[in-house]
C-alpha cells in the first residue's frame, strides 16, 4: 500500500471514542506488516474510536500512537488468536461493545484457530457488524468513517457503532423458533402435561413391535396382529396422541404385557430344551461309565493272565536254578571223594 497516495488529515469528530462502540483491529502473521502501514497511513480517522484487538496488533498500535497516548483511547486488550482472542472479540461484540473490525485475514496459511476464525466473520454476519477482510475494503470504509464523523456526524452511515443490529435472517430463525415453541405450548393445553414422555413411551411400543418381528422365534401371527392393531389406520400416531390419554397408555401396556408373555415362553423354551439336554448328557455319561467298565474288565483279565504267565515263567527258571545247583553240589562231593581216595592209596603205599 502507498502511504503518499492516500491523504490523512486530521478533523475534529462530531462523537468522542466514548460515545461509540469498539473498533477492533485483527491481523495474521503474514499480514501484520501490512497492518502496521494501514495503520500509519490512516491514523488521523484510526485515532477518532475505541481500538481494541487481539495481542500483537494491540503491542503495534501502542507502539504507533505511543506519541499520542493523550488522544488515543484503547479499549480491552484480547489474547492472541490462537489462545483465545478471536473468542473474545465474538464475546465483545455479542455483548454489544464492538461496532467495526478490519481483519486482515492470510489466505495463504493454515491457522490452528480455524475454528474461532470462522466464528468471528460468522457472529460479525449474524451481528450486521462492519467488517472489513481485505486491506481495499478497510480503505474505502475508512473514507465512510470520515464522513461519519466529520461536521455535525452521519451516525446512519456507521449504524453498528451505536445501535443493536441483527442480520435478517435471524428474523427468520426466531420466527421458526416461536413456531417450535408455540406447538409444545398446543400440546401441553391439549391435555399432555408431559408430552416429551409419551413420545418416549410411543417411541418404545415401536421398538418392541420391531423386535418381535425380528426375532424368528417369536409367534408371526401374534406379532402382525399387534403390529396391524397399532398402525392400522392412516393416522397411527392418533394411537399415542389422543385427548384420551388412558387409552394410549392402555395401548402400550398391552404391547408390554404380550412382549412379557412372549418372553416366558421363551424361558420356558429354554429351560425345556436345558432339561432335554441335561437328560441326554446324563444317558451319554451311563453309556460311557458302562462301556468303561467292560474295558476296565477287559484289561484286568488280560493283566492276570500276564502276570500268572510271568510267575510261571519264574517258578520255572527258579526249579531249573535249583536243579543246576543240585547237579553242580553231586559234581563237588564227587571230585572231594576221588581225591579223598587218592590220597588214602598215596599213604598204603
Amino acid at each position: 500500500m502507498d502511504i503518499s497516495a492516500h491523504q490523512d488529515d486530521d478533523f475534529n469528530a462530531a462523537f468522542a471514542p466514548s460515545e461509540m462502540r469498539c473498533l477492533a483491529l485483527v491481523s495474521h502473521n503474514g499480514m501484520k506488516a501490512t497492518m502496521k502501514k494501514f495503520v500509519l497511513a490512516n491514523k488521523n480517522i484510526l485515532k477518532k474510536f475505541r481500538l481494541t484487538g487481539t495481542n500483537s496488533t494491540m503491542t503495534m498500535l501502542r507502539e504507533v500512537f505511543k506519541d499520542e497516548a493523550d488522544q488515543i483511547v484503547f479499549g480491552p486488550s484480547c489474547k492472541s488468536g490462537p489462545l483465545g482472542g478471536d473468542a473474545e472479540l465474538v464475546a465483545l461484540m455479542c455483548s454489544g461493545g464492538l461496532g467495526g473490525m478490519l481483519f486482515f485475514q492470510d489466505p495463504m496459511d493454515v491457522h490452528p484457530h480455524q475454528a474461532d476464525i470462522e466464528c468471528l466473520v460468522r457472529q460479525a454476519l449474524v451481528h450486521n457488524t462492519m467488517m472489513a477482510n481485505t486491506p481495499t475494503t478497510a480503505l474505502m470504509l475508512m473514507n465512510v468513517f470520515r464522513n461519519a464523523l466529520e461536521g455535525d456526524g452521519k451516525p446512519e452511515l456507521i449504524p453498528s457503532f451505536f445501535f443493536t443490529l441483527e442480520s435478517p435472517a435471524v428474523e427468520v430463525y426466531k420466527a421458526g423458533q416461536n413456531k417450535v415453541i408455540a406447538s409444545h405450548s398446543e400440546q401441553q393445553v391439549n391435555g399432555f402435561s408431559s408430552p416429551k414422555k409419551t413420545m418416549l413411551e410411543a417411541n418404545a411400543a415401536d421398538l418392541i413391535i420391531s423386535r418381535l418381528k425380528e426375532d424368528h422365534n417369536k409367534v408371526p401371527s401374534e406379532v402382525d396382529a399387534m403390529s396391524t392393531d397399532v398402525s392400522s389406520s392412516s393416522q397411527a400416531s392418533s394411537v399415542y396422541f389422543t385427548s384420551d390419554n388412558s387409552s394410549s397408555f392402555q395401548k402400550i401396556d398391552d404391547i408390554i404385557a404380550f412382549f412379557q408373555r412372549q418372553k416366558m415362553k421363551q424361558q420356558k423354551k429354554k429351560t425345556r430344551d436345558l432339561d432335554l439336554t441335561n437328560h441326554t448328557i446324563l444317558t451319554c455319561d451311563s453309556s460311557v461309565t458302562s462301556s468303561t467298565r467292560d474295558i476296565l474288565r477287559d484289561i484286568e483279565s488280560k493283566y492276570k493272565k500276564h502276570r500268572n504267565m510271568d510267575l510261571s515263567q519264574h517258578s520255572t527258571s527258579s526249579i531249573l536254578r535249583s536243579n543246576e545247583s543240585a547237579r553242580e553240589s553231586k559234581r563237588r562231593i564227587e571230585r572231594a571223594r576221588s581225591s579223598s581216595e587218592k590220597r588214602e592209596k598215596t599213604v598204603r603205599f
